[in-house]
């Protein structure tokens, strides 16, 4: 195959350099196919799980009485879809100053965040934050990926978030992102955690209440108000500073 004889060629012009950089370059040359081998594998392994599943997320279904008016909400989990147009501003700046500071510069992966994330790991002399993007997360949460920390499963998320970032626009990521997410306590999506947490749909958040909404989705229990009140507000600063 011509990818091969290609390789083969390569590592024969490399006789002609110094040791110190022959040596170094032949061992990377096996490192990059195995690295191209195990990208298509799991690129492959990506293909398996349905985009379509993305959107697909139960809501509560509504009771009306005989005249089309709604009487309550029964079963499913506790969530009520809204465009993205029908979330605050401030609550998107919040999210993303909390959650993800370079969504609209990266493509599924921060590379930046995994380089800091790993030096923080090896100063640290323990696993720390994931350096997950937002996209990373949606794909975590949309197919149930277990979450025990293991390099199958990293892999895995990696792929399936690089062929949603191919299929869908940074708007729609968002808008599914956020409708999907667990604000703690059976709340889900930013509409329901609007109404439960502030008594006002998600259209109406202030800066403020915004960035205690989005503090809480990094530990929906350590900073939820309801339980927490001082740790709630001192992750609300967080994401205001």
């Amino acid at each position: 195959p011509k990818p091969a004889g290609a390789i083969v060629r390569l590592w024969g012009r490399t006789g002609r350099l110094p040791w110190f950089v022959r040596w170094p370059l032949r061992a990377a040359v096996p490192a990059a196919v195995c690295a191209l081998a195990v990208a298509a594998v799991y690129a492959a392994l990506a293909y398996r799980y349905d985009l379509e599943d993305l959107g697909r997320m139960p809501e509560r279904s509504i009771v009306y009485d005989a005249r089309g008016n709604e009487l309550g909400r029964i079963h499913g989990e506790n969530r009520m879809v809204v465009p993205l147009e029908e979330v605050s501003e401030w609550f998107l700046k919040a999210l993303l100053a909390r959650e993800d500071s370079r969504f609209y510069r990266h493509g599924g992966v921060d590379w930046i965040g995994v380089a800091r994330a790993a030096f923080r790991a090896v100063r640290d002399r323990e696993v720390g934050q994931g350096a997950s993007t937002i996209t990373m997360q949606l794909a975590r949460n949309s197919y149930n990926l277990t979450r025990a920390k293991s390099f199958h499963r990293k892999l895995l998320e990696i792929a399936i978030t690089r062929r949603i970032e191919a299929n869908r626009s940074k708007r729609e990521i968002l808008e599914l992102y956020v409708n999907r997410i667990f604000f703690g306590t059976g709340i889900y999506g930013i509409e329901r955690a609007a109404q439960s947490y502030f008594g006002k749909p998600a259209a109406k958040l202030s800066l403020d209440e915004s960035a205690m909404l989005a503090a809480i989705i990094r530990g929906p229990n350590r900073f939820s108000p309801f339980r927490h009140y001082e740790v709630a507000i001192s992750g609300r600063n967080m994401v205001l500073d």
